[in-house]
């Protein structure tokens, strides 16, 4: 058992990154409890929190993987204690991370004043089991870096809100209906942020500039809009006796796409067996974004652009639902569904910074090819056709996680792997079973002389095909 493992990545890479008060944390919020454990490092139980959301699919392979990568030799049961333990650690650890994101900026927009654009939303990743519940993770989303600058668990009854974040004066915050009311607008306009997010007029409340109510189906029926114009006026709501200026942005839908909507609309007030307005089949014909930023600086059609480009924090819930195999949870209690929440967004947030290198590296690939191509054609007297840059984030994406999937398994020898057999057979399903192993029956009767003898005496009198039929099947 003394074999040295193929690898020290985990080691070398991963740890010597992680932060200073890594060990100290873990003693302090309670993931370390007991100093003569088979686990004594801090590292080490992060190695296999981290394996056991990206490598194994199961406690008991977890147990199995600890043996082998010379981590601990625990039982599945000790392992799914450690990760209930293990939440509070999990959440510190993942704000530290997101605290080194970079901020990447463009340069007209910190000349006028901006900050980051960042989109809000949050998926649902459902436990096993028919009585498995629901969790949400809430995350912010760098459009420019393609990070996570921010992310929170949480059931599913706390709702999609921005007090779940630390808001940056400057900042421009894109998010769905879901956070379109007055509280949330209020907040990004308070802390010196901007907002954009599409809004329903039954639950945002307008004003025009004397203070009369404002209505929006009156507003828009009056534009007699044609299919794809854009309408924009002014408008105000309040919030805790303040008033706040906000643009109404709106896009005429074509005739295709409001059909679609309303088929949704109709389809979600059949499931909730509840009747649908006529208000609610004309505003389908409509997309409404409310927005705090300037006119002078944003158009109406810029606004827009942003709230479109909201869709690719969906891609980011689809590629993290997928790279890592995680569309549900093993989990069957709130701790441990809680604690695996947190390792899953942990190990996303670890791969970030080498999948921003590769993209920073083939950028500058890619614009070192153009020159030559470019001062080729300039030689040959013949124009260069303008190629769009276009790297693929799912294969980028692909390519680092499964780097860090590398160094948290490591790897080990043929002959390491035949000599902890013994130490971790008890984690290949050698236990009482609720239920009967059907090939373990048939090869005891067709293997097992005894047994087959005994078989044959206690079914004297009965057809032996019969009988045959019965243990097999």
């Amino acid at each position: 058992m003394q074999e040295e493992l193929l690898d020290a990545r985990w080691e070398q890479e991963i740890v010597a990154h992680l932060p200073k008060e890594l060990e100290e944390q873990a003693w302090r919020l309670g993931a370390m409890q007991r100093k003569s454990g088979k686990i004594t490092r801090a590292c080490d139980l992060l190695r296999g929190l981290l394996a056991y959301v990206l490598c194994v699919s199961s406690f008991q392979g977890l147990g199995a993987w600890g043996v082998l990568a010379g981590v601990g030799d625990l039982a599945d049961t000790s392992w799914r204690e450690r990760l209930r333990n293990a939440s509070a650690w999990l959440a510190w650890l993942l704000s530290q991370q997101l605290q080194t994101q970079g901020v990447q900026l463009c340069p007209w927009l910190k000349k006028a004043g901006y900050g980051s654009i960042d989109l809000v939303d949050a998926t649902n990743v459902k436990c096993v089991g028919v009585k498995g519940r629901v969790w949400r993770i809430h995350c912010v989303y760098s459009l420019l870096t393609q990070q996570l600058r921010q992310a929170v668990g949480s059931f599913t009854k706390v709702a999609e809100h921005l007090k779940h974040f630390a808001l940056q004066a400057g900042a421009i915050y894109v998010h769905e209906s879901g956070s379109g009311y007055r509280d949330r607008v209020a907040q990004s306009a308070e802390a010196g942020a901007y907002a954009v997010t599409a809004f329903y007029p039954g639950s945002f409340p307008l004003q025009d500039e004397h203070a009369r109510d404002f209505e929006v189906i009156k507003w828009l029926k009056a534009q007699r809009a044609r299919a794809g114009k854009i309408c924009s006026t002014r408008a105000f709501f309040s919030h805790q006796e303040k008033s706040y200026e906000v643009r109404v942005i709106a896009l005429h839908r074509t005739a295709e796409q409001t059909e679609q909507m309303r088929r949704q609309k109709c389809k979600k007030a059949s499931k909730r067996q509840r009747g649908i307005q006529s208000e609610t089949l004309y505003l389908a014909g409509w997309l409404l974004v409310l927005t705090t930023l300037p006119a002078a600086d944003w158009s109406a059609v810029e606004v827009l652009s942003l709230y479109r480009a909201r869709w690719h924090i969906e891609l980011l819930f689809k590629r993290i639902k997928q790279l890592l195999s995680q569309h549900r949870l093993r989990a069957e209690t709130e701790e441990t569904a809680l604690a695996t929440v947190y390792a899953i967004v942990v190990s996303w947030v670890m791969q970030q910074e080498v999948a921003c290198e590769m993209r920073s590296l083939l950028s500058q690939l890619y614009a070192q090819v153009q020159e030559e191509k470019k001062a080729m054609s300039e030689q040959m007297g013949k124009p260069l056709d303008e190629e769009e840059q276009a790297i693929s984030e799912w294969q980028l994406q692909t390519w680092s996680v499964d780097r860090l999937r590398q160094q948290v398994r490591g790897s080990w020898t043929q002959q390491r792997l035949l000599n902890c057999l013994a130490r971790f057979h008890r984690h290949f399903g050698l236990r009482r079973r609720k239920r009967p192993h059907r090939w373990q029956q048939a090869f005891c009767w067709l293997v097992d002389l005894e047994r087959r003898i005994g078989f044959q005496q206690s079914d004297v009198g009965r057809n032996t095909a019969s009988a045959r039929n019965t243990v097999l099947a």
